[in-house]
């Protein structure tokens, strides 16, 4: 009973871990975090959009949370590209697109059955109870390929932290990296998420306190 859950808890937390550091060398910003900035509710959101629709079943769930989480995160950099708002604009847009998406959560489970609001209440808290061998192979299959990504760019985010001319004068491609680092850290959140629901600051606490040591 407890082997799954051990497992679970270890894989969620290096997705959550090395993503919030990925995504604060990208947005420059300690505070980022994938709770924070909306990539964990935008990949909760994919969830439970597939729970309304009854289509739950093998790879659906992390592919869901995958989803979810990519597109909102593209949709930040997006929004912060056309107002120009820097990094403090980047995490401002992140706080409301989350926000978006926690009301569309909250839409969809005020629309759902009673059957699907109490499971995905129960899943939305946060636990590692339901862990199981079954959803814990797909699921780490996906987390270990997004952590492999982000471990790929990772001299290019530490580059990016100089700036975007300092890294382009370094021969950096910024464009390429922004959207590795958005690819991976959207998978390894999406399927952390799908295991073990939301929970959050872990991606912002444990790069500070590994930068402190």
């Amino acid at each position: 009973l407890r082997v799954p859950r051990v497992l679970t808890a270890l894989l969620v937390g290096a997705a959550l871990a090395a993503s919030g550091a990925a995504l604060q060398a990208l947005f420059r910003n300690p505070l980022a975090d994938p709770g924070l900035i909306g990539t964990a509710s935008g990949a909760a959101l994919g969830v439970i959009l597939l729970l309304f629709c009854g289509g739950v079943g093998g790879l659906s769930v992390p592919l869901a949370a995958f989803a979810g989480g990519l597109a909102v995160t593209q949709l930040i950099v997006l929004l912060n590209g056309l107002v120009r708002g820097g990094e403090t604009g980047l995490l401002l847009i992140g706080l409301v697109v989350g926000a978006c998406c926690a009301a569309l959560t909250s839409l969809l489970l005020f629309l759902s059955d009673d059957l699907t609001l109490r499971g995905a209440m129960a899943w939305l808290a946060g636990n590692l109870g339901e862990a199981g061998f079954a959803s814990l192979g797909s699921a780490g299959f996906i987390i270990l390929l997004g952590l492999a990504l982000l471990l790929a760019v990772g001299r290019q985010l530490d580059a990016l932290l100089l700036g975007e001319e300092s890294a382009q004068a370094l021969g950096i491609d910024v464009t390429r990296t922004r959207l590795l680092t958005t690819l991976g850290a959207a998978l390894a959140v999406g399927a952390a998420v799908s295991l073990s629901g939301v929970i959050g600051f872990i991606g912002m606490m444990v790069p500070n306190e590994i930068g402190r040591a």
